[in-house]
């Protein structure tokens, strides 16, 4: 199935389609509380797939606020296969459900309550998660055993500047911004 019906499948029910620094392209649809992505693959010689995901403008700000450009964050739907155009009709409307069910605030306190070691961006996103629910003096604390050399396992991308930019959202979040 040629990406460019997918594409237009989806532009025909509202979603623009965007792409990302590395020319990948996606598309995104605003709803009422939220953000949606749907992410397209058609790998080489494979069947056509996507993946959904959701977020919040609080959260979106927050991680934008201690990475500048990082964009939207995601919490991922599993990626699923696409056999058909007719298929893809179902899988925007099931996405489209699926994003709207979503309790965002549960996902963001099961991020907050992760571990300090995860990989890769879910390390800033826990950090975002701490700074919605305006967790400072958790995210202090962190800044705190940073400063000693242990840095919690969290990846070498995480400085300490981001624990201040962390803690200076948390604080405002804390006095109602």
């Amino acid at each position: 199935m040629p990406l460019h019906k997918v594409y237009a499948a989806l532009e025909a029910k509202g979603w623009k389609l965007c792409r990302d620094e590395t020319g990948d392209r996606y598309a995104r649809l605003i709803l009422p509380d939220r953000g949606a992505e749907l992410i397209c693959d058609l790998p080489h010689g494979r069947q056509f797939r996507c993946c959904w995901s959701v977020s919040d403008e609080t959260f979106t700000r927050a991680c934008d606020h201690i990475h500048e450009g990082f964009g939207f964050p995601v919490f991922l739907e599993q990626w699923q296969q696409i056999a058909s155009l007719d298929d893809i009709e179902g899988t925007i409307k099931a996405g489209t459900e699926w994003a709207l069910s979503r309790d965002m605030q549960a996902l963001i306190r099961c991020l907050a309550d992760a571990p300090t070691n995860l990989p890769g961006l879910a390390a800033l996103m826990h950090l975002a998660s701490l700074a919605v629910l305006g967790r400072s003096d958790t995210l202090k604390d962190y800044r705190s055993t940073f400063a000693t050399g242990d840095r919690l396992g969290m990846p070498p991308y995480i400085k300490e500047d981001y624990l201040d930019r962390t803690i200076e959202f948390a604080e405002n979040m804390k006095s109602g911004g």
